[in-house]
Parts: structure tokens; C-alpha cells; sequence
């Protein structure tokens, strides 16, 4: 009997995180139990049972679908050739590779001999897809549960006209990782005939919200006024501008500008840095609100510099 209910092999931060921001029906997979009942299984460890991985095997044979690693597979079929690779990143096209350009990986995988979607470093076969007696499989080149909890981040430069603005960001593009995974769950179910049942993204009688939401890490006077005539020729619309306070403190009375626009001011630190100390960390918001507060009374908002810790200052 088919079920719309995803199975997961081993409880892993990665792919819970997934299956829980998508809100499909989920479990831990029982394999005391009939697992034929599972849309399809989610094996992420190669650290199973003879007899589970024999359950999985028939599971397949009858027509089901697993999503799983090299390595996991590996138990699964040992006769395909695997080989360690250092993953730069992913590309592709087609139905896995929907709404992605590119997803950076930079971390150790393994590459599946035959495989025969995407690309990896633009050389390689990345992913592979086939049949596995009447089911299907989805293979990937490296463990999703280790990227989604790499913390590592680098220094990465966004174009501008005037200024070159400097952010660093996670080094691992964990965005389009999950889109990859949501991907592979609607091929696999597409491949059974079942539907891919989900909380929908947009609600039916539930209006979408969009926020404006602007770090104002600095101050550009032609920048800015290009935005305030966007403000001004739709009706007042409202952005929500959080100020580097030691980049903006020259310009005290354009932002009065802003805020008698109706604009929301609110604070990103004084300086643009989250630092390892409480006390400093404090004395960082405190004179970020300290300039705020001259323009406006009360407010309540405030963002650090993005991602935490790699801003962090002893």
C-alpha cells in the first residue's frame, strides 16, 4: 500500500531541518515494520544491519524510491566504483537542478561511478539516478547532514557602482542545497505516480507579505535618493532600514529625511561586528541606539552582522 509518509533512516540535524521547513509527514523508518508503506526512504547511514539493508533492497525491488549518499549506497550495491573527490561546487540543469545555479560545496565527497546528472567542479558526473529493480534511486556525492552544520564562512564581495561592499557568508550554499533535496522529492515521487504533498508556500485567503528590509551598511546619497523617489512615487510604501551607526553618523540629518518619510529605522550595531564578549556586544548596541534615539523615541529592532560568528572579535 502507498503512503504519502517519508521514512528517515537515521535522525540527522540536516535533513530533519528540511523535512520540517517543508512540513511533509515524516518518521524515523521502523524496520520491525512493513517499510512498503514509506513514499520513499531516505537512507543516511552506512552504519546499518544486514537484515535492514536487505528491507531496503525488497523495498526497492517492488517499486519504491530512496534518496541517499555514495557511501550509503555503497551498502546497498558494492560493485559500483566510488572514489573520493573535493567538491567546489555543483551545477546542473533539469528537474533537479529547478530554481539553482549553482551550489558551493567546497568539502571532501565521494563520486559514484556511471553517474549521470550535474556536474561537479563543471568535469565530473555528480548525481546519479536510476532504476533499482522496479524502484528508483537518487545518489548523492557527498553527506547533506554534514554540510547543513558546516559553520564555515568566507569574505565575499558584492558589486556596486560607487563602493565595493564586503559580507562574509557561509561557505556552503545551504539555500540552494535544501532546494536540491525538495528537487529530488518531487522527481521520486513523480517516478512512483504519487503526489508530493506538502504545506503549500502560499496559503489559500492568506495574503503574501513581503518585506523591504535594507542593512544600511553605508551611506550612499545617490543610492539612497534613488530608493526615496521609488518611496515617494508608490504611495509611501515603507522599508525597514537598519543602520550601521559608524557608517551613517555623518549623515544624521538625511536619516531624519528617512524617518519623516514614515521609514522604520532600526539598529545594526554601531560597528558592522558581532563580537565574542557580552559586554562589548552590549556596549556595541548600546551606541547604535544612542544615535536612534535622537531621531526616533521608540524602537525595538535590531539585526547583528550576518552570519554571527565568523564577525566575531575577541
Amino acid at each position: 500500500m502507498k503512503s504519502l509518509k517519508i521514512g528517515l533512516v537515521k535522525r540527522e540535524y540536516g535533513w530533519e531541518r528540511i523535512l520540517e521547513q517543508e512540513k511533509v509527514t515524516w518518521e524515523i523508518v521502523n524496520f520491525n515494520k512493513d517499510i512498503s508503506i514509506y513514499s520513499l526512504l531516505i537512507l543516511n547511514s552506512n552504519k546499518i544491519s544486514e537484515v535492514e539493508i536487505n528491507n531496503i533492497k525488497s523495498y526497492l525491488s517492488k517499486g519504491g524510491a530512496l534518496l541517499t549518499d555514495t557511501l550509503s549506497f555503497n551498502l546497498l550495491d558494492k560493485t559500483r566504483k566510488i572514489s573520493k573527490i573535493y567538491i567546489r561546487n555543483i551545477v546542473g540543469k533539469g528537474d533537479l537542478f529547478r530554481n539553482i545555479d549553482k551550489i558551493n560545496i567546497e568539502s571532501w565527497g565521494w563520486k559514484l561511478k556511471n553517474s549521470n546528472y550535474g556536474l561537479i567542479n563543471e568535469k565530473f558526473s555528480a548525481i546519479y539516478t536510476s532504476r533499482f529493480g522496479k524502484g528508483f534511486v537518487i545518489v548523492l556525492p557527498f553527506s547533506l547532514g554534514l554540510l547543513m552544520s558546516d559553520e564555515r564562512s568566507k569574505k565575499i564581495y558584492f558589486s556596486s557602482p560607487y563602493t565595493l561592499l564586503e559580507e562574509n557568508a557561509s561557505l556552503v550554499s545551504k539555500g540552494d542545497l535544501r532546494r536540491l533535496i525538495v528537487n529530488c522529492f518531487h522527481y521520486l515521487c513523480f517516478m512512483r505516480n504519487i503526489p508530493y504533498i506538502h504545506i503549500w508556500y502560499y496559503p489559500k485567503e492568506y495574503k503574501s507579505v513581503f518585506c523591504y528590509r535594507i542593512d544600511l551598511d553605508i551611506f550612499n546619497k545617490k543610492e539612497i535618493n534613488n530608493i526615496v523617489k521609488i518611496i515617494k512615487n508608490n504611495k509611501g510604501i515603507r522599508f525597514t532600514w537598519f543602520l550601521s551607526v559608524i557608517n551613517n553618523q555623518n549623515y544624521e540629518n538625511e536619516i531624519k529625511y528617512l524617518y519623516k518619510l514614515n521609514q522604520d529605522l532600526q539598529s545594526h550595531s554601531y560597528e558592522h561586528i558581532v563580537y565574542n564578549s557580552f559586554d562589548k556586544n552590549y556596549k556595541n548596541i548600546s551606541k547604535s541606539n544612542n544615535f536612534i534615539s535622537k531621531i526616533k523615541v521608540a524602537f525595538g529592532g535590531i539585526t547583528g552582522g550576518y552570519p554571527f560568528s565568523p564577525y566575531a572579535n575577541s
